[in-house]
């Protein structure tokens, strides 16, 4: 029963994040094309974001698939961290996007050309109809992945409803300057989660503690355990930020079991997602 309850849920995380992805690359397809047309960067700058949400949906499909694949004499740990991989080709494709994006909006400040605030506007329509059927798809899911993939929809969805009062705007003022100042907006949001997902990478690639707060709760735990005397040396660091590995040097007491320290550490361990763990007793 466990089997195919586990085997059901992958497959409706999978068919939620698949519909998902074809909505935001059709959609981001559709705003290049606009775009270029209408002749405004605010949607351009949407584009990117879409572009770079179908990334990583489209990446989470496959690299999920790979990830679980059994460890070999090469990797050890099997292949976890191609999430990490798929991370940093996004960021790569999204930085490059965004650059651009910057550079035109910066020139429609400067100079700026009349846009279609009709065209902005039917796309912007359509632009919160998609996201906003991405969004009722994902809302509730409880995967840490769709989780985060529901939070930049929702960015998406609010950047549409923005494009949307602006076109209504530059209608009946012809305030061109407004499409530049909303790619600005939009392209900055993009950037922040950008730095924000390398600093992530960052973190990783540096084997940091995944939670500092949760590591020192962690060695509170290890430490009250009766018949543990001392914890040395002890690291706490991210395959792929879910899967965790520990290792540590403890010093039981004389009189413990050790086999009984072990299997009480292992049932502590298992509330921190801990797919491995090294300890020595010294």
């Amino acid at each position: 029963m466990a089997h195919v309850h586990s085997h059901t849920h992958a497959h409706h995380e999978g068919s939620s994040i698949t519909t998902a992805f074809w909505l935001n690359f059709i959609f981001a397809l559709i705003e290049i094309v606009g775009g270029v047309i209408f002749n405004s960067t605010a949607i351009l700058s949407d584009a990117v974001h879409d572009l770079g949400d179908a990334i990583v949906l489209l990446m989470s499909v496959v690299l999920e698939r790979q990830s679980n694949a059994s460890a070999t004499p090469k990797y050890s740990y099997g292949k976890k961290r191609l999430s990490l991989v798929g991370a940093m080709i996004n960021s790569a494709i999204l930085l490059s996007g965004t650059v651009f994006i910057f550079a035109k909006a910066v020139q429609g400040l400067l100079n700026p050309e009349p846009v279609s605030a009709g065209g902005m506007f039917w796309l912007a329509l359509l632009g919160v109809g998609a996201n906003g059927l991405s969004i009722v798809k994902l809302y509730g899911k409880q995967n840490i992945l769709e989780r985060s993939v529901f939070v930049h929809l929702l960015e998406d969805l609010l950047g549409w409803i923005a494009v949307f009062v602006v076109s209504i705007v530059i209608y009946f003022t012809n305030w061109y300057r407004l499409d530049a100042v909303i790619a600005l907006v939009i392209g900055s949001v993009v950037l922040s989660n950008i730095i924000r997902n390398l600093m992530r990478i960052y973190d990783m690639l540096m084997q940091a503690s995944p939670d500092t707060k949760r590591q020192a709760e962690l060695q509170q735990k290890l430490r009250a355990l009766a018949d543990v005397e001392q914890i040395h040396d002890m690291h706490w660091w991210t395959l792929d930020g879910e899967h965790h590995v520990f290792t540590a040097k403890i010093s039981p007491k004389p009189t413990a079991d050790i086999r009984a320290v072990r299997d009480n550490i292992n049932r502590i361990l298992e509330e921190y997602a801990i797919v491995d763990s090294t300890i020595e007793f010294i």
